[in-house]
C-alpha cells in the first residue's frame, strides 16, 4: 500500500479542503451576541446541553470571548445535586411574600451554606438581598460584578436596574438603564412585561423635575395606555420650578374630594415627619369623610396633641368624630342583635346632644325590632318634637301605631289622637297596616315548604303591598329556581318602569342581577340610583360588581393572551377595591389568573381577616374564598372552609348548595389528580368512585376517569372518555392531550393524527399540538415537516419548561445532529476465502467521508475510499481454474496474473426524508471500472414502511467481481461484475412485533461474464424483549429465498466469480443487544441457523462456445481436465457474530470501531475497522452508533 501513499495523501488533503470550503459557505459568522443570549436563556432553564452549543459556536467565532468561556466553565462545575430545591421554593414564596430575612435563610439551606452554585441562583439571592436592611449595597455590588461577567444576559440587566430603581439616588440611573433594556432586540413577552412593570415603577418613586419629562416621555411612547404616568407627566410640563412633594399634594386631593389618595399622601408625610400636626389633621380629615370615624378621632386628637393651638378648630370636628363613631358601635350592636349594648350607647347619644334627632329615632327603631311598640312610639314622638317634619320618624310612628294597633285594639284611640296630633296622614296609616299584613305573609312564605305554596303566600303579599320591591325580589328569586327567567325578570321590571323613583326596586333588580351573573347589567341598575342616595350596603355591592366586571374583562383579555391589558385592569382594580371584601377577593382570582399565586393568597386571606359567616351574603363570601383555596390547592385551608359551611348547610340558597357541591367534587379531584400523579391510580380510582353517578356529566370528572385507565394502560376506555369530553368542549387542551396519548399507545397512529389536526382547527398554532404532529411526522419518517413543526412550536412565549416543549427540544437536537456538517475517517479490513488468486480477497479500505446539509431539507454526503485488493498469488496447482489457462500447453504465463488493485471510489450522495439518490463509481485504477448508483423513494405511512429503489451496484465477493481480472492465456479483461435492478421493502407493525419483507430483481453483467438474473424474497418477525433509556435488545425469526438462472461462481473465462446459487433458502434466528453508558455505547448482534442451497451444473466456458468446444475435445483425451462443472447441494449450520462500540471524547469527537464473523452462503468471512468523526457542532452523544448494524460495503 507504500506504492500509493501519495494517493491517500492527496485524498485526505483534497477531502479537508473542500469540507472546509462547503462548511465556510454554510456556516457564515453568527450574530455573536444573539448566540450568547440563546446561551444565557436555555442556560437558566436547565437546557445546559442547548446552552453549551450556542457558547461554543460564539468560541469558533471569537475562541477568547470571557462570557461564553465563564458560561462554560460555571456549566462544568455546577453539580445540580447541591442544590436543595424544596429549600430553594421556599426561599423563593417568602421573597415575594416581602419576608426578606427568612427568605435569605431559607437561600442559605438551598445552597447548604455556601454561595450560589450558578449565576441566574446569585442574580435571585442578591435582588432578595437587596430588601434587607442595611444589605443594599452588597447586592449592588453582587449585581454589578455579575452584570459585568455576563453582559449579554438580559435578565441580569434587569435585575441590576431594578435594584437600582430602589434607591432615590440612583433611580434616575436605573431609569436609563430600563430605557437601554428596551432597545435590545433578543426581549421575550416575559421579560418584556418585566420591564414595564419594573420601569412604570420606578418613574412612579421618582421625586421628579421638569427636568425628568424626556424619561416620561420616552416610557409612554413606548407604552402609550399608561394613564398614571401621563398624567404626572402633565403636572411636570405645568411646573415653572421644581419641588419637592408635601402635605399640600394631600390636601388638594382631600379638596378634590380624591379620599383613598389623600389618605396615601397623608400617610406617606406621616412617615417622613412624624411629628407634624397638619399631617395628622389631614388624615382626621380624609377618615371623617370616608366615614372611618373610630380613626378620624385618634388622629384628630393626635394633632390637638401635638399642636394645642388646632384645639379650637378641630374641636368640631373631632366631636362629629366620637359622636359618629358611637352611633356606629351601636348600629353594629343592633345589626348582631346585642339590643342591650346598642340601647346603651343610643342613650350616651342623647345625652351627648340632646338636641341630634337621630340618636331618639334610632332608640325608637331598637325598641321596634324588640317588639316594644308603646317605648317606639314614645321616642318617636320626642323625635318629632324635635323635628316636626322628619319623614323617618312620621313613618316610624305610624309603623309603631299599626302595630300597637294590631296587638290591642283599645289602641286605635291612642292611635287616632297621635294622627291628629301630629297631622299624620289616615291613608298612610292605612297602607302601613298592609305593609305589615304583607310583610308577615312574607314571613310565612319563607317557612313554606314548596315554591307553589311560597308564591300563593307571596302573592297575596304583593297584593296588599305592591310597591314592596323586596316580596317582589323573593317572587323573583323563585322563578328563577323555576327556570323561568322571563317571569321572574318582568316581575321586578314592572315596579321600576312603574316607579323609577323607587330606589329599592332598582337595588332589588340589582340584586336580582348579580345572583344570576349578570354583572353589568346589576351595575346597570345600581347607576340608577345616585351616589348620594346610596346606602352602604348598595355602594358595597358597587364595588363589588366593578371588580366583577373588571376581573370578567381580565378574564376574556388573557384568553386573547393580551397580558399586559390584563395586567393594567389589576393594577387599577388594586387601587379601586378599598376594605370590600368581594372585591378583594375578586382581585385575588386575577391575581391568581395572571400567575400571581403567592399575592393572590395575600389578598385573600387578608380579606376573610375576622369574616363573618352568617348571612346569605356572608355565605356567598365563604364560597368565593373557597373556590379561591380550591384553585390554589390549599387543601388543608379548604377543608377548615368546606367543614364550616357544612354546618350552615340547612339554610343555603340552592345555588349556594350547588356551589359548595361543586367546591367538594374539584377538592375531592385534586385529590385525585394528586394520586394519579404518584402513580397510584387505584387509590385515585377509589375518591372518584362514589362521585360517578352523581356527576356523570362533569367533564372534569370524566377527564380524570380517563386519566386513570390510560395509566391502566386500558387505552380504548380512556380514548372513549376523553372523545366524549371533546364532543362537548373541543378546545379542551387535556382531553386532546389524553385521546392523543391513548391513540399513540394503541399505535392508532392515523387516528392520533385527526385528533391533533381536530384540535388544530380549534386552537390554530398550539405549540403542544404542533410538537404532537412532529412526532407522527418522526414515524413516517419525514424528519424535515417534523423540524419545521418543532421550531413553530418553540418559537411561542413559554412561562416554564414543559414536558411538551422538553421532548420538542429533544427532537429538534436529534434531527439537527443527523443533519450537522460532519467529517469521518475510517479504516476497514475484510478477509474471506481460502484460495490464492481466486476466492480469497484480502481488502484495505480507508473511507473519508464530508457530510453536511443542503437548505432545510437535503443532506449531502462526499465520499472518497481508497480501496486495496490483495487475492494473493495464484498457485501452480490452481492455474487450470484461471481464465482460460486450462487450454495452455505449459504454465509460463501464470507469471502475468496479478493478484492485487488498488485505487480511489469517489461518490457523491444527496438524500432528503422521501428520497435518495447516489453516484459513483468503482476505483479508476481497478481492471475494469464501472460506473454504480441508485435511486430510492419511501412512501410514508404510519402502519407501515414501503421502500422501493433501484440501483446498480459492484459485485464486491472477489477479485475477479470486483475489479476484474486479466487472462493471460487469451490476453482479455473479464469480471468486474455489476447487479442492476430493483427492490421492494415492506415492513408493519404485527401485535408486539415488527414484520419485515423485501422482494428483489436482478440482471447481472460483467466484462466477457454471461448474463445472469437473479431472484429474491426474504423476511422475517422482531420482538423486542428488553427496551429501557438505556439499553434495548430484541429477538427475531428471519427466512431468505434466492434464486440465480446460471452457477457463475468460477473464476474461468466468462465465470463471474461470485455466488449463485439455485434454490438457496436459510432460516436463522437473529438477536441484538445494545446499550449506552454515558460517553459510550455498544451494540452486539449476532445469529444462528440453517441453510441449503443448490449450485447448478454450468460449464467451464459458459459463454464462450469456441473455447468450451477446444475443453470438451481436449478433455476426451485427458482425464485430469473438467470441462463441466458437476451439480452441488449444500446443508449445513450457519452463524454471524458482531458488535460495534462508539465513544464521545468531547461531545464533537467520536471514535468507534466494528468488527463482524460470518459463515454464511458459500464462504467464511472477518471484517472490522475504526472510524473517527469530527463534527462542527456539540452533540448530545445520542447517537454514538451508526442507526444500522455496519454493513462493510456501506462503511463508507
Amino acid at each position: 500500500m507504500h506504492r500509493h501513499s501519495w494517493k491517500i495523501l492527496l485524498l485526505i488533503g483534497s477531502l479537508i479542503a473542500v469540507g472546509t470550503t462547503l462548511v465556510s459557505a454554510k456556516n457564515q459568522p453568527e450574530d455573536i451576541n444573539q448566540l450568547l443570549v440563546q446561551g444565557h436563556f436555555w442556560y437558566a432553564r436547565g437546557h445546559n446541553n442547548l446552552a453549551i452549543n450556542a457558547w461554543q459556536k460564539v468560541l469558533r467565532a471569537q475562541p477568547k470571548n470571557q462570557e461564553a468561556l465563564a458560561g462554560l466553565e460555571e456549566i462544568s462545575e455546577f453539580d445540580p445535586e447541591s442544590i436543595n430545591y424544596d429549600q430553594l421554593k421556599i426561599a423563593r414564596q417568602l421573597a415575594s411574600e416581602g419576608k426578606f430575612a427568612a427568605a435569605l435563610t431559607a437561600y442559605k439551606a438551598a445552597f447548604n451554606g455556601k454561595s450560589p452554585p450558578t449565576s441566574f441562583h446569585a442574580a435571585e439571592y442578591f435582588e432578595t438581598l437587596s430588601g434587607k436592611k442595611g444589605q443594599w449595597d452588597s447586592a449592588h455590588i453582587g449585581l454589578h460584578q455579575l452584570f459585568k461577567r455576563f453582559p449579554s444576559n438580559i435578565e441580569y440587566q434587569l435585575s441590576l436596574a431594578r435594584v437600582e430603581s430602589y434607591q432615590e439616588d440612583q433611580r434616575r440611573s436605573a431609569i436609563q438603564h430600563f430605557e437601554s433594556i428596551q432597545q435590545l432586540p433578543d426581549l421575550t413577552p416575559a421579560m418584556s412585561e418585566k420591564l414595564e412593570t419594573s420601569w412604570r415603577q420606578a418613574l412612579l418613586w421618582l421625586n421628579a423635575t421638569k427636568k425628568d419629562i424626556p424619561s416620561y416621555e420616552r416610557f409612554l411612547t413606548t407604552y402609550p395606555e399608561t394613564t398614571e404616568l401621563a398624567a404626572v407627566q402633565q403636572q411636570l410640563t405645568k411646573l415653572k420650578a421644581p419641588r419637592k412633594r408635601n402635605s399640600a399634594d394631600a390636601f388638594a386631593l382631600l379638596k378634590k374630594g380624591k379620599l383613598k389618595r389623600a389618605a396615601a399622601g397623608f400617610q406617606t408625610e406621616i412617615r417622613r415627619q412624624p411629628k407634624n400636626a397638619d399631617n395628622f389633621e389631614g388624615l382626621g380629615i380624609t377618615r371623617l369623610r370616608q366615614k372611618r370615624y373610630a380613626e378620624a378621632a385618634k388622629h384628630l386628637a393626635k394633632a390637638i396633641r401635638l399642636d394645642k393651638t388646632k384645639a379650637q378648630s378641630l374641636g368640631a370636628p373631632l366631636d362629629d368624630a366620637k359622636y359618629w363613631g358611637t352611633y356606629q358601635q351601636a348600629r353594629k350592636a343592633r345589626r348582631n342583635k346585642q339590643y342591650g349594648r346598642s340601647v346603651e350607647l343610643t342613650e350616651l347619644l342623647m345625652t351627648q346632644r340632646p338636641q341630634q334627632i337621630e340618636g331618639f329615632i334610632f332608640r325608637a327603631q331598637t325598641a321596634a325590632d324588640q317588639a316594644d311598640y308603646s317605648v317606639a312610639v314614645r321616642f318617636f314622638e320626642q323625635a318629632l318634637k324635635l323635628e316636626d317634619d322628619n319623614r323617618a320618624a312620621k313613618a316610624g310612628l305610624v309603623s309603631a301605631l299599626v302595630n300597637l294597633q294590631n296587638e290591642s285594639a283599645n289602641e286605635d284611640s291612642t292611635a287616632t289622637a297621635l294622627l291628629d296630633k301630629y297631622q299624620l296622614s289616615r291613608p298612610a296609616y292605612q297602607a302601613e297596616k298592609k305593609r305589615i299584613d304583607a310583610t308577615k305573609l312574607r314571613h310565612q312564605a319563607h317557612q313554606a315548604k314548596t315554591p307553589e305554596d311560597q308564591l300563593a303566600l307571596l302573592n297575596k303579599a304583593m297584593q296588599r303591598d305592591p310597591n314592596n320591591a323586596w316580596i317582589r325580589l323573593d317572587i323573583a328569586n323563585i322563578y328563577s329556581k323555576l327556570e323561568d327567567t322571563k317571569k321572574a325578570t318582568s316581575i321586578l321590571q314592572q315596579l321600576v318602569e312603574s316607579q323609577p323613583e323607587n330606589l329599592d326596586a332598582r337595588y332589588a333588580m340589582a340584586l336580582y342581577r348579580n345572583a344570576n351573573g349578570q354583572w353589568q347589567q346589576a351595575f346597570q341598575s345600581l347607576g340608577k340610583i345616585p351616589l348620594s342616595s346610596r346606602t352602604e350596603p348598595q355602594q358595597k355591592l358597587a364595588l363589588t360588581l366593578a371588580s366583577r366586571i373588571q376581573s370578567n374583562q381580565a378574564a376574556k383579555l388573557l384568553a386573547a393572551g393580551d397580558i399586559a391589558a390584563a395586567r393594567k385592569i389589576a393594577d387599577k382594580m388594586a387601587i379601586d377595591i378599598d376594605d370590600d371584601r368581594f372585591s378583594q377577593l375578586n382581585y385575588a382570582d386575577l391575581l391568581l389568573a395572571l400567575g400571581d399565586k403567592t399575592e393572590a393568597l395575600g389578598v385573600a386571606s387578608k380579606a376573610m381577616r375576622d369574616a363573618p359567616s352568617k348571612t346569605a351574603d356572608d355565605i356567598d363570601l365563604q364560597l368565593r374564598y373557597a373556590l379561591i383555596l380550591l384553585k390554589t390547592e390549599q387543601h388543608d385551608d379548604l377543608k377548615s372552609v368546606l367543614a364550616q359551611l357544612h354546618t350552615h348547610k340547612q339554610v343555603l340558597r340552592n345555588e349556594q348548595l350547588t356551589a359548595l357541591d361543586q367546591l367538594e367534587l374539584g377538592a375531592a379531584l385534586q385529590s385525585a389528580n394528586a394520586l394519579l400523579v404518584a402513580k397510584k391510580s387505584a387509590e385515585a380510582q377509589v375518591v372518584i368512585t362514589p362521585l360517578l353517578h352523581k356527576h356523570s356529566q362533569n367533564l372534569d370528572l370524566q377527564l380524570l376517569q380517563g386519566a386513570i385507565y390510560q395509566q391502566q394502560h386500558q387505552h380504548q376506555k380512556s380514548l372513549a372518555l376523553f372523545r366524549n369530553v371533546l364532543s362537548d368542549n373541543p378546545k379542551n387542551m387535556d382531553a386532546i392531550r389524553g385521546a392523543y396519548g391513548s391513540a399513540m399507545a394503541m399505535k392508532e397512529y392515523q387516528l392520533a393524527s385527526s385528533i391533533t389536526l381536530a384540535g388544530l382547527e380549534q386552537l390554530p398554532g398550539q405549540p403542544e399540538l404542533l410538537t404532537q404532529l412532529s412526532k407522527l411526522d418522526l414515524i413516517q419518517g419525514r424528519k424535515y415537516a417534523a423540524r419545521l413543526k418543532i421550531i413553530q412550536a418553540l418559537e411561542s412565549p413559554a412561562q416554564e419548561t414543559t414536558q411538551w416543549r422538553t421532548e420538542a427540544e429533544q427532537s429538534l437536537q436529534a434531527i439537527d445532529e443527523d443533519r450537522t456538517t460532519s467529517l469521518t475517517l475510517a479504516a476497514a479490513i475484510r478477509e474471506r476465502g481460502n484460495d490464492d488468486g481466486l476466492d480469497k480477497l484480502e481488502q484495505r479500505s480507508i473511507p473519508l467521508v464530508f457530510q453536511r446539509a443542503i437548505g432545510n431539507e437535503k443532506l449531502l454526503t462526499l465520499g472518497l475510499n481508497y480501496i486495496d485488493l490483495d487475492a494473493g498469488s495464484l498457485r501452480l496447482q490452481d492455474s487450470n481454474r484461471y481464465g482460460s489457462l486450462e487450454l495452455a500447453s505449459n504454465n509460463s504465463n501464470i507469471s502475468q496474473v496479478t493478484g492485487s488493485s488498488n485505487g480511489i471510489a469517489p461518490n457523491v450522495k444527496i438524500d432528503s426524508d422521501i428520497w435518495s439518490v447516489d453516484i459513483g463509481s468503482t476505483p479508476t485504477d481497478f481492471n475494469i471500472s464501472n460506473l454504480v448508483g441508485g435511486v430510492s423513494w419511501r412512501f410514508p405511512a404510519y402502519d407501515y414502511s414501503l421502500e422501493v429503489s433501484a440501483s446498480r451496484r459492484a459485485v464486491k465477493e472477489s477479485l475477479l467481481s470486483y475489479a476484474g481480472a486479466f487472462d493471460p492465456q487469451s490476453n482479455q479483461l473479464w469480471g468486474g461484475v455489476t447487479r442492476s435492478g430493483a427492490q421492494i421493502n415492506y415492513s408493519t407493525a404485527y401485535k408486539n412485533s415488527l414484520f419485515y419483507t423485501q422482494a428483489d430483481t436482478y440482471r447481472l453483467e460483467g466484462k466477457r461474464v454471461l448474463d445472469n438474473t437473479e431472484l429474491g424474497l426474504s423476511g422475517g418477525l422482531s420482538w423486542p424483549i428488553l427496551v429501557t433509556d438505556e439499553q434495548k435488545a430484541s429477538l427475531g425469526i428471519h427466512l431468505s429465498v434466492r434464486d440465480f438462472k446460471e452457477n457463475l461462481g468460477f473464476y474461468s473465462l466468462g465465470h463471474g466469480g461470485y455466488f449463485s446459487p439455485s434454490n438457496f433458502i436459510s432460516l436463522s434466528i437473529p438477536f441484538e443487544f445494545q446499550k449506552q453508558l454515558g460517553n459510550l455505547a455498544y451494540r452486539i448482534n449476532m445469529s444462528v441457523g440453517i441453510q441449503q442451497f443448490n449450485q447448478a451444473a454450468t460449464d467451464v466456458f459458459p459463454n464462450n462456445p469456441e473455447l468450451q468446444t477446444q475443453l470438451v475435445t481436449l478433455a476426451a483425451t485427458d482425464n485430469a481436465l473438467i470441462s463441466r462443472h458437476a451439480r452441488a447441494e449444500t446443508s449445513n449450520g450457519v452463524y454471524t457474530l458482531g458488535g460495534e462500540v462508539g465513544y464521545s471524547l468531547d461531545k464533537r469527537l467520536i471514535i468507534g470501531g466494528w468488527t463482524s464473523l460470518n459463515n454464511t452462503n458459500n464462504f467464511d468471512e472477518m471484517a472490522g475497522g475504526m472510524f473517527l468523526r469530527y463534527s462542527w457542532d456539540s452533540l448530545s452523544q445520542l447517537q454514538l452508533l451508526p442507526k444500522k448494524s455496519f454493513v462493510y460495503s456501506e462503511v463508507w
